[in-house]
C-alpha cells in the first residue's frame, strides 16, 4: 500500500485530497494545525493524524521523525490572509503570509490552483462570509476542493516514468488570476460534457 502525506489536511482541498487518496488505497498521513478537524477526518478516512504547524521548525522536525515512509507528498497548507493592497496591509499579515507560503514551502512542495470555492477562503483570507461570497457571486461553477483532489489522484495514477512539473487548473470562468467571467457559461441545469471548452 503506497503512503501519502497531505498537509493542510483539516479542510478544503487538503481534506478532499485525504478522502480521495484514502479511497484510492493510500495509507494517508493527514497534517494540519487544527486537531479537532483532523480527528473528525481521521475517523472518517482512517488517515493517521499529525497536528503540526509547518511554520514551527520543531513541529516540522517532529513530523519528519514520525513518518518513516512517504511515496507521495501533497502540500496544500498555505493561503493569503486579507484582500488589502500592498500599501494597506499590516506588517503582521505579511509576516504570516510569508511564513506559511514561503518558509513552509522551503521544506515541502506546494500546490496552487486557481479559484476554488472553499470555506477556507472566508476563514483565512477575508474573515468575512459576505465578502467571500461576493468573490464567487455569479461565477458559473468555480472549482471545488474535490476537483483539485481528483486531479491529484489522476496525476498519481500515471506511470512512474511520467513527470508532471506543473498543472495550472482554473474553472472555465477564470481565464487568469485577475480575469473572471461573471454570468452564465453552461446551460441551466446541465453538467459540462467531456470535451467542452
Amino acid at each position: 500500500m503506497p503512503t501519502a502525506v497531505v498537509t493542510g489536511a483539516s479542510s478544503g482541498i487538503g481534506a478532499a485530497t485525504v478522502r480521495a487518496l484514502a479511497a484510492d488505497g493510500y495509507r494517508v498521513h493527514a497534517v494540519a494545525r487544527r486537531a479537532e478537524r483532523l480527528e473528525d477526518l481521521t475517523l472518517e478516512t482512517g488517515a493517521v493524524p499529525h497536528v503540526t504547524d509547518l511554520t514551527d521548525p520543531d513541529d516540522v522536525a517532529g513530523l519528519a521523525e514520525s513518518i518513516t515512509d512517504c511515496d507521495v507528498l501533497v502540500n496544500v497548507a498555505g493561503g493569503a490572509f486579507d484582500l488589502a493592497s500592498i500599501t494597506d496591509t499590516a506588517p503582521e499579515t505579511w509576516r504570516q503570509t510569508f511564513e506559511i507560503n514561503v518558509l513552509g514551502t522551503l521544506r515541502i512542495t506546494e500546490i496552487a490552483p486557481g479559484m476554488v470555492h472553499t470555506e477556507e477562503f472566508a476563514l483565512n483570507r477575508v474573515n468575512d462570509p459576505d465578502r467571500a461570497a461576493a468573490t464567487y457571486r455569479d461565477v458559473d461553477r468555480p472549482l471545488t476542493a474535490d476537483d483539485v483532489a481528483a486531479i491529484i489522484v489522476a496525476v498519481l495514477s500515471l506511470p512512474a516514468h511520467v513527470n508532471i512539473d506543473q498543472i495550472v487548473v482554473r474553472p472555465v470562468a477564470q481565464s487568469s488570476a485577475t480575469h473572471t467571467h461573471r454570468g452564465p457559461i453552461f446551460a441551466p441545469h446541465s453538467a459540462p460534457q467531456e470535451g467542452d471548452s
